[in-house]
């Protein structure tokens, strides 16, 4: 039994090893075969998805996937929402400029995602003092410290922060200050953290990214923060979002993500995180 979704289908080769050893002939047969290779100048990489439908038919009969809420009964399903945020386009067009003339990669990426969020950020604040003023209380996530850290600095009075590295007895101070301190309406949130806090959903139904990762397992971990078995009102996912920027593409890598993971553990081509389809719109509900 697994609450925890993966990332890559070829993470997923050991369970069914585990479930069934002599369905898959070997690893490397199995990523080869629905990992999607791709060949590139560090040699061959298997983070993509191929021959879905057919692996999803062989894995039928040995995996059952049953969601939150067909268990538990509850009909307080979570509901996204996307907040459109105002940026300066010349700036992050000269932000991208200058990432298009550098080699591609993971270092670089998360750069250009982290001077992005700086663009959006007096968006951000606006948005966030607007919101407390008719609501108790607000769950941020955000993917890199330095954005964590920067927003605690904005509500330094009335928020508490947990991110990677913090002791225990401090995040478990801040989660009781966010608890039971009606001055503490914030809890500022690395999304690699979220694991393992617990409590948010009894005093807050409303979490914010500020930042988006690709990973639906981080994603979907972090907004459970306020979803969780016993919720009593509906809890609301707010993604704040600049359209046109590196957020959207974002945007693009999880929703895919969302949908491989759905058609190979449900069936179907239905998307969990439709999140591309709200941009533009200026659906801010």
């Amino acid at each position: 039994m697994s609450g925890t979704p993966f990332n890559k289908v070829r993470q997923f080769y050991n369970v069914l090893n585990l479930l069934a050893p002599n369905r898959f002939s070997s690893e490397f047969k199995f990523w080869n075969r629905y990992c999607d290779p791709k060949y590139g100048p560090f040699g061959v990489t298997y983070d993509g998805a191929s021959n879905i439908g057919e692996l999803r038919s062989k894995i039928a009969k040995i995996m059952y996937r049953k969601e939150k809420h067909e268990i538990f009964g509850t009909d307080k399903q979570k509901q996204r929402y996307i907040v459109p945020m105002e940026v300066d386009m010349k700036k992050f067009e000269a932000l991208e400029e200058d990432f298009e003339s550098t080699s591609a990669t993971e270092d670089s990426v998360r750069e250009l995602q982290r001077s992005a969020y700086y663009l959006k950020q007096d968006s951000i604040v606006a948005w966030i003092k607007n919101f407390l003023e008719n609501e108790d209380k607000l769950v941020i996530c955000a993917w890199h410290r330095a954005v964590v850290e920067s927003l605690h600095e904005k509500f330094s009075k009335n928020s508490v922060v947990v991110y990677g590295g913090i002791p225990s007895a401090q995040k478990d101070q801040a989660k009781e200050d966010f608890i039971n301190d009606p001055k503490i309406n914030l809890y500022i949130l690395n999304i690699a953290a979220c694991p393992g806090i617990d409590g948010l959903h009894h005093v807050c139904n409303n979490l914010a990214f500020v930042e988006i990762h690709t990973s639906e397992s981080l994603m979907e971990q972090a907004e459970d923060r306020i979803d969780r078995v016993g919720k009593e009102h509906t809890p609301f996912i707010h993604y704040l979002v600049a359209s046109g920027t590196i957020d959207e593409r974002m945007a693009t890598i999880l929703e895919e993500n969302s949908k491989i993971s759905t058609a190979l553990l449900k069936g179907g081509k239905v998307k969990k995180m439709e999140i591309l389809k709200e941009l533009g719109k200026g659906n801010n509900a």
